[in-house]
């Protein structure tokens, strides 16, 4: 169902793997197939329901001690780290020459995501991995 959701929303892919095509491009497929897993799954083993398991896991997460840690330092400290860098953005700005590296939204908070890490998976995802490092080389 997850792979339906991506597709639907970035339109799927047409790869060649080995002489063989695969084409992902309706997520009306994979949805259904994702129904079908899902009502064999069922048939052969009823309980517990994959609701259940899934709502059970979620209580259970959210009554944990260790999540409630995470949580109160996720809350704690990334809306402060977000406005820190806001306001570097704003009072400092950019060094290079005033512009920004890269852009995805008009709006400086919301732009501040595509910064540091988010930029490199963005070109893992558009361009794959390639790795540029230093050459080993001792002289």
């Amino acid at each position: 169902m997850l792979l339906a959701a991506v597709v639907f929303e970035w339109g799927g892919f047409r790869e060649r793997i080995g002489g063989v095509r695969i084409a992902l491009t309706s997520p009306y497929r994979l949805l259904i197939a994702a129904l079908i897993v899902a009502g064999v799954r069922h048939w052969l083993l009823p309980a517990p329901s994959m609701l259940g398991n899934v709502a059970g896991r979620w209580r259970a997460a959210r009554q944990s001690e260790s999540t409630r840690t995470a949580a109160l330092a996720f809350i704690g400290t990334r809306p402060v780290m977000l406005m820190v860098g806001y306001f570097a953005v704003v009072t400092l700005g950019y060094s290079n020459n005033g512009r920004p590296p890269m852009r995805y939204d008009e709006n400086e908070f919301m732009n501040l995501q595509c910064r540091w890490d988010t930029t490199w998976y963005m070109t893992v995802v558009v361009d794959g991995y390639r790795y540029r490092g230093a050459s080993l080389s001792r002289e």
